[in-house]
């Protein structure tokens, strides 16, 4: 099992072992809450967690002193984005492989050089909680308005963000599709028509707090109003109201 993987890649291809010195993230509310609007009329959930300071300490020990600085700027490259602007990427802890941090590099590593050991200390940040590495989904059907279903939300420990994926029957509209966490009083609207078959996709962006609405694949945000429904650790009881037809919810479990 690896120790560690970043992007996808074990440290072991670049002769790199976790050291003891490695800490974990963990994740806690921010002190305020904070809205931003996002692209396209995005919204952000009200409620947003304080990024995550954590150090990852990896050791490396080469047949050489030339081997090991060539293995310490293998892994530098790794974790050192050649664009500043790079995105995050998944870290996997392999004694926590059934889930993963979006995290990246936060400043100069630390290190320790001696003959062909190498000590290296790297500052990361995660900014958003770890996902379950599997998705989870559960079916309803939307036979009457307004349709009341509950999802099971278990062993989880902060708020998911699921994707809901509407199939509609018939034609529906003009008109309001409300969707509602009764348990977190979240509800999100959207005004609009829908002809039989069309599709309404309410996501969150992935690594990110911030959701928008696609209508047949097409951002539709013009006529949106109020929160992303989460589903909090625990029972859900949601009502649907509008459209009949299918809804598919698809999350994964987030820890913090």
């Amino acid at each position: 099992m690896p120790d560690l993987t970043f992007g996808g890649i074990d440290i072991a291809t670049y002769g790199g072992i976790l050291g003891e010195g490695t800490e974990r993230p963990h994740m806690e509310p921010a002190v305020e809450s904070i809205i931003i609007p996002g692209a396209q009329g995005g919204y952000t959930s009200p409620r947003l967690f304080a990024p995550s300071h954590f150090s990852l300490q990896i050791k490396v020990e080469g047949t050489s002193r030339a081997d090991a600085l060539a293995k310490r700027r293998s892994l530098k490259s790794l974790f050192i984005p050649a664009d500043p602007g790079e995105a995050e990427k998944q870290l996997i802890f392999g004694d926590e492989a059934t889930m993963y941090w979006m995290a990246q590099c936060a400043g100069k590593p630390d290190e320790y050089i001696r003959s062909n050991l190498i000590i290296m200390s790297i500052p990361m940040v995660a900014s958003v909680p770890a996902y379950q590495t599997t998705e989870t989904s559960q079916e309803v059907n939307v036979n009457a308005s307004p349709k009341s279903f509950a999802v099971s939300y278990a062993s989880g420990t902060a708020y998911a963000l699921p994707r809901y994926y509407l199939v509609n029957s018939g034609a529906f509209g003009p008109g309001n599709v409300k969707l509602k966490n009764i348990n977190t009083a979240e509800e999100v609207i959207w005004n609009g028509s829908l002809a039989n078959l069309d599709t309404l996709d309410i996501i969150v962006e992935y690594g990110s707090e911030r959701f928008v609405i696609k209508k047949n694949g097409v951002i539709s945000m013009a006529t949106v109003s109020g929160a992303f429904p989460r589903l909090k650790p625990g029972d859900n009881n949601f009502t649907i109201t509008g459209p009949l037809g299918t809804l598919t919810i698809t999350y994964r479990k987030r820890y913090l």
